[in-house]
């Protein structure tokens, strides 16, 4: 919803009147958990999404991201279940992550990416920016 509407998580989170800025829930805002029913239902009443959609999406309490945050690319821009909205999986975000069996396409970025990034959207537009980048380097 942030990057849809050109504003960051926190932003978002405040504007929204939720309990607490998300910043203040996890210097990463990839990484969101344990942020209480009213919150979820308060999400899921402005994105017009089921709240066990929302609760699905969340990662687990405890759950801390490494200096670097695993992805595939290829999943990353290409959703099957709607392939307008790229998506990050809740599986990268797991502490036990592995590769993708998929698509042997395992990159990584630094998780204070994520920080600046804002939203979603602007961080897709940083990594797609990296991406072609190392692409016509070669790498």
């Amino acid at each position: 919803m942030a990057g849809r509407y050109k504003m960051s998580v926190e932003q978002l989170w405040l504007d929204s009147g939720m309990d607490r800025p998300a910043a203040s829930l996890n210097p990463v805002w990839l990484l969101w958990a344990g942020v209480g029913d009213a919150n979820v239902d308060r999400l899921s009443w402005l994105a017009r999404v089921e709240a066990r959609s929302l609760s699905a999406i969340m990662s687990t309490v405890g759950w801390s991201l490494p200096a670097q945050a695993p992805y595939c690319y290829v999943c990353l821009v290409h959703n099957r279940a709607d392939v307008t909205a790229p998506r990050w999986k809740l599986a990268w975000l797991a502490p036990d992550v592995s590769p993708c069996q998929e698509h042997d396409a395992w990159l990584t970025v630094e998780t204070t990416f994520a920080t600046p990034s804002r939203n979603f959207e602007r961080l897709l537009t940083l990594i797609r920016r990296r991406y072609s980048r190392a692409q016509l380097l070669g790498h």
